[in-house]
């Protein structure tokens, strides 16, 4: 099973925070963000940016500096892989480098992305086959497997990574409240409506409020 997205449904919730401070007129949708919303969606957003905060702790650890270079190492094979990707998928959303990742952990997202790609293709396609058995496809699994194990034995992120998947249940519950306030009041075609709609905002590269990720393809698969 996919983990959650975490990144990308805590720029939904900043969303639709500033959806509510946009349409103070609109008084239903202003109200459901205050009385319902708002007391969910901000302690999971202080425990998101809390796991920010533990996760560059870990990648600054000199515990764990044969990981981030072990990361760093794959930006020439990821170059290749995606590529190749390209040809087939235009739109499919990849970074164009690891180095232009600002953290360890997006690097991570980005190697898994094009890595779900290739594997959601390798049965059909040939092109698909040869990345998967080339220098990406052989050394992208066995980096994020450590990553991943490392990740779960740290104990500061351990923490913060529960506090806030504790956090998910009633933020996403309160979500959906109000997202359906939102197509009620403004309309299942509006832009604010579409831009906190997931199977919506991130149907194609570029249409949500990120400007890359698997928005065709399943989402990663985090072990960590």
């Amino acid at each position: 099973m996919a983990a959650i997205d975490y990144a990308r449904f805590a720029l939904v919730l900043r969303r639709c925070a500033e959806i509510a401070a946009d349409n103070v007129a609109e008084k239903q949708v202003s109200r459901a963000y205050a009385l319902s919303l708002r007391e969910a969606a901000e302690p999971f957003l202080a425990a998101h940016d809390a796991v920010a905060v533990a996760e560059r702790a870990f990648e600054r650890d000199v515990r764990n500096k044969k990981l981030v270079e072990a990361v760093a190492a794959l930006d020439a094979s990821y170059g290749v892989a995606r590529g190749v990707v390209k040809q087939y998928f235009p739109d499919a959303g990849l970074p164009d480098s690891l180095k232009a990742m600002p953290s360890l952990f997006e690097r991570a997202i980005a190697v898994e992305t094009l890595l779900n790609i290739l594997d959601d293709s390798v049965v059909d396609e040939t092109w698909a086959a040869r990345e998967i058995m080339g220098a990406f496809g052989a050394s992208a699994p066995v980096v994020l497997k450590d990553l991943g194990e490392a990740a779960l034995a740290s104990a500061p992120l351990g923490r913060a990574s529960q506090a806030r998947a504790s956090a998910y249940a009633p933020a996403f519950e309160r979500h959906l409240v109000f997202k359906r306030v939102v197509r009620q009041v403004l309309g299942p075609q509006s832009g604010q409506y579409q831009s906190i709609h997931w199977r919506v905002a991130w149907g194609k590269e570029g249409a949500g409020p990120v400007s890359w990720g698997p928005f065709s393809f399943r989402a990663p698969c985090r072990t960590w």
